[in-house]
């Protein structure tokens, strides 16, 4: 799992005009995404029922994925390789 302090890093530079945006941001949805896996099967399968903490962050890690990403971020999210 990538390190957290490297993502922050990486959004930090990118705000700044030192890095690319695009792929920290596609890095950082690709976390959100793995983090909430992981959460989901640590809490257990009661943990993605409706109305559960877990599932919603499950779902709206999705969400942010799939919808609220630019074009150029969700190129990046398809070609990018596993951490």
């Amino acid at each position: 799992m990538w390190d957290t302090h490297t993502i922050r890093t990486a959004l930090n530079n990118a705000a700044t005009g030192n890095a690319d945006i695009y792929d920290a941001r596609a890095h950082a949805s690709q976390f959100a995404v793995i983090a909430a896996a992981y959460c989901a099967t640590a809490a257990g399968s009661l943990s993605i029922h409706r109305g559960q903490p877990t599932e919603r962050m499950v779902r709206e890690a999705a969400f942010s994925m799939v919808c609220t990403t630019t074009p150029e971020i969700k190129s990046r999210i398809l070609t990018a390789r596993t951490p």
